[in-house]
């Protein structure tokens, strides 16, 4: 909340558009499998959290207007092209009726790490606002502990 105002009384308008479109994946990252690879934990399948597809088909279609349409006010600086081109073109398979792949899902997941998003867009600013930011006292370091 406060790096929120922090990026608002700096007029980091972009900033704040991604760290707005940041926020509103989370809800597909945790249902995606992006960590095939990875060992399972004991028990993780059962607290996997899922949404439904057509939660997800209108996640996917809210994201795509509110952040990659040319028409919305608040679209991401988004560097990689043909990234941007593959999650447009699902959008309008999600208009003709077909569902949302996990391959379509790990590509807007793909956008998170988009230089434009993160190296040049969010990092430095997040990064000014930790060093502004008084650190904690000793007690309450040890409190927290406790």
């Amino acid at each position: 909340k406060s790096f929120r105002q922090y990026l608002r009384d700096r007029k980091l308008t972009d900033d704040e558009v991604i760290l707005r479109f940041l926020v509103l994946i989370q809800p597909l990252k945790i249902c995606s499998n992006i960590n095939n690879n990875q060992p399972q934990i004991l028990g993780h399948d059962k607290i996997h959290k899922t949404i439904s597809d057509s939660d997800r088909q209108r996640l996917f279609c809210d994201i795509v207007l509110t952040f990659l349409s040319e028409d919305s006010d608040s679209v991401l600086p988004l560097t990689n092209q043909a990234l941007w081109a593959d999650l447009l073109a699902t959008y309008t398979d999600i208009q003709n009726k077909k569902t949302v792949t996990s391959e379509a899902i790990n590509h807007m997941l793909q956008v998170r790490k988009d230089p434009g998003i993160w190296d040049d867009g969010l990092e430095p600013s997040y990064t000014r606002y930790l060093k502004q930011s008084p650190p904690p006292t000793l007690a309450a370091c040890i409190l927290s502990i406790l």
